[in-house]
């Protein structure tokens, strides 16, 4: 049975992962300023789209970020 320190340093080394890609660093910087949509988000940082959703269905399945449909 893994101690409860264990699991933590585990979330926590899972979170330092997902933070450690650039892309989606600067999405997490973007999202913090103001809320925005995928087009937008595809325009700052000069991405397409394909490769913004799937940084954002990273950060969404690792609750880091709530996605909104409209």
């Amino acid at each position: 049975m893994a101690r409860s320190s264990d699991k933590s340093i585990a979330q926590l080394a899972n979170l330092f992962d997902l933070l450690g890609d650039p892309t989606r660093l600067r999405i997490i910087l973007l999202l913090a300023k103001e809320e925005s949509n995928v087009t937008n988000l595809c325009d700052e940082l000069n991405l397409r789209q394909p490769t913004v959703s799937h940084h954002l269905g990273l950060l969404r399945m690792n609750r880091l970020i709530v996605g909104k449909r409209k």
